[in-house]
């Protein structure tokens, strides 16, 4: 059919199914050819797989430009106690509602304004301190109510601790509550018996240490490790927001709190027959122990006498039967017989001269001595300890406190002073006078500090004591403390030399009970080997020389022993005339210690010995029977 002959509804129709067989071949070619009809999902978004590729590599690129830039720092934690707490003391944070103050009898005048003076805190008074080093317990973990120190696990270990004791006036402190908060001279509608009852934060005790430049500042010493309380009343030392005293007030009302901040507890004393008693009483324990080993030694003399005069019994015997049977006397010299006994007094004279000298001696400084009265320690102690549920209205008079440091460092000198505080009922509510507003914000209200005490010189737990110069090197006698117990060994070291290490000690303890004979056999004990390591080398000797400022001038000089220790250069003279007054005051010190002999236990429960071992090869030590190196108490030389 021509097209002229076409009608024109046919050419529309025709053009129509031309239009719309373009669209769909546009619409197949760009859906199949060109976006394609598979995606694939990478991340959070649909790609084709030819976007695949280019996506991984974009995020990838963007890694790399991560891991060469520098670490963004990240945001600083800031607490939020401050803000916990501030939830706690107003849950309606954010109201416009008028403050609840706590209820009393008058309510209005909770709300209204009241107007109080400040209450004196006496000073603690009569301070006293002492400074220990024992044996103790030693707690292994951190202490909790829920775990105090009884239900912890320990092991013994060296420690030094100081101690101070005051007196505090109990009835001065509730008077004067009493006459600020609910007093005569205050408003009725203002009486709060709430206020008037003090609440103890606790004893804050300070230290300085020496140093080469003089004292340092005073810091605040931590708590005891032995206190199952430590973090909460430290809290207290701290406390600077008045809104915090809701928190703490209420927790240190408890009995068994404020009674451990006023008396802590001390270490459990791991030495057999060692007790702990406050500063008050500790001198008198001392000179009591003093007096029992003084009667042990004399009992020891006396059973010594007694075994020297059986065996001069047993030997003058047989003398005077030989006498009997004719002839000279037995001469143990080799010497003729002579008329008469025929003895030679000259064998056995010197002991039976020194049990007299001995024995005269006892009884002369028996004679001398005073009978003190015998002070009942456990019963003085139980006095001074405030009862456990008492209740501090009931407490009258004056009562001992004290606070412990056991953080002491070995080879420091430290002085202490001590202060008492009590919470500020009214911190925070703007109730005190003119006079004294600068302290409405204080939670704590602390006592006038005492007066420093005497300076508290922390022997070190080990020595080195350069006794003698020779030509290739130097003598040391090293002295190391284990357990309570001192051991001394001789070491002879030269130029880059360790000073100490291993060194075998045999056990040999020469001290016998007064029932043991002399006659009897002693059980021989295997040799031991003690480590003597300092960490000390042995550098050079120099000359050294000093001037005596007492009368003329005289130029002193004498050889010095360089060791590197720690990383530090010391500089010791050789020989103890040279000796430091410090050095040679801990050298008499550790020798005397050393003879005393210690029993540790190594539980609560059982004990064993660590103590008797008197030193290694070369130890000379005190003998207060005038004998050799060692100590003897039965008068014998002393051995190596």
């Amino acid at each position: 059919m021509s097209r002229s002959k076409e009608s024109p509804i046919e050419r529309i129709v025709h053009w129509i199914v031309l239009g719309v067989s373009a669209l769909f071949s546009l619409a197949v070619l760009l859906y199949f050819v060109i976006m394609g009809p598979n995606t694939l999902k990478y991340g959070s978004q649909e790609v084709s797989p030819a976007n695949v590729d280019r996506e991984i590599l974009q995020d990838t690129q963007t890694i790399e430009n991560k891991l060469e830039s520098s670490p963004q720092p990240k945001t600083q934690y800031s607490a939020k106690l401050d803000d916990f707490k501030s939830m706690m003391d107003s849950s309606l944070g954010g109201l416009d509602l008028q403050p609840i103050g706590v209820p009393a009898t008058d309510l209005d005048a909770i709300q209204g304004d009241r107007e109080y003076a400040l209450p004196d805190i006496p000073r603690l008074a009569n301070l006293e301190a002492q400074k220990v080093r024992t044996v103790g317990f030693m707690p292994l973990s951190k202490l909790e109510p829920a775990n105090d120190y009884s239900q912890a696990e320990v092991e013994p270990r060296d420690i030094d601790v100081v101690t101070l004791q005051a007196e505090f006036d109990i009835s001065e402190l509730l008077a004067s509550f009493k006459r600020t908060f609910a007093g005569r001279g205050i408003k009725a509608e203002w009486r709060d018996q709430t206020l008037a009852s003090p609440v103890f934060a606790g004893i804050e005790m300070q230290r300085q240490v020496l140093t080469a430049t003089g004292w340092s500042d005073w810091q605040t010493v931590e708590r005891p490790k032995v206190d199952k309380y430590s973090e909460l009343i430290q809290q207290a030392y701290d406390v600077q927001k008045a809104n915090q005293l809701n928190v703490l007030m209420p927790q240190f009302k408890t009995s068994d709190v404020w009674r451990n901040a006023l008396q802590p507890q001390m270490y459990d004393i791991a030495v057999v027959d060692e007790k702990w008693y406050p500063p008050s009483l500790y001198d008198e324990y001392e000179k009591q122990m003093e007096m029992q080993r003084r009667e042990e030694l004399r009992e020891l003399r006396e059973s010594r006498r007694q075994e020297s005069e059986e065996r001069d019994t047993r030997r003058r015997r047989p003398q005077r039967d030989t006498q009997d049977i004719g002839g000279g006397g037995f001469d143990p010299f080799g010497g003729g017989g002579g008329g008469g006994a025929g003895f030679n007094p000259g064998m056995n004279q010197p002991d039976t001269n020194r049990d007299r000298r001995t024995r005269r001696r006892d009884e002369r400084q028996e004679e001398e001595t005073p009978q003190r009265p015998q002070v009942d320690l456990e019963e003085e102690y139980q006095k001074l300890l405030i009862e456990e549920g008492q209740e501090l209205e009931e407490l009258s008079g004056v009562i001992n406190v004290w606070s412990h440091d056991d953080t002491v460092s070995p080879g420091a000198t430290y002085r202490y002073r001590m202060r008492c505080g009590v919470f500020n009922p009214v911190a925070g509510k703007d109730w005190l006078k003119d006079d004294y507003s600068e302290y409405n914000d204080d939670v704590v209200l602390w006592s006038e500090f005492t007066e420093p005490t005497k300076s508290f010189e922390i022997l070190k737990t080990q020595y080195i004591f350069p006794s003698d110069g020779k030509t290739n090197g130097v003598l040391c006698k090293v002295a190391k403390l284990e357990l309570g117990q001192w051991h001394l060994h001789d070491f002879f070291v030269k130029p880059g030399e360790s000073v100490g290490g291993l060194a075998e000690e045999k056990q040999d303890d020469r001290r016998r009970r007064p029932d043991q004979r002399q006659d009897e056999e002693e059980e021989e004990t295997e040799p031991e080997e003690f480590d003597y390591s300092t960490g000390a080398v042995y550098v050079d000797t120099v000359d050294t020389s000093t001037w005596s400022l007492l009368g003329n001038f005289v130029e002193k000089q004498y050889e010095s022993m360089v060791y590197i220790q720690d990383q530090e250069v010391n500089v010791v003279p050789i020989r103890n005339r040279n000796w430091s007054s410090s050095m040679t005051k801990a050298y008499k010190t550790i020798t005397a210690e050393a003879e005393r002999e210690v029993t540790v236990k190594e539980s609560r429960s059982g004990g064993f010995n660590r103590g008797g071992q008197q030193g290694g090869q070369g130890q000379g030590g005190f003998d207060p029977f005038g004998g050799g190196g060692g100590f003897d108490p039965f008068g014998g030389g002393g051995g190596r």
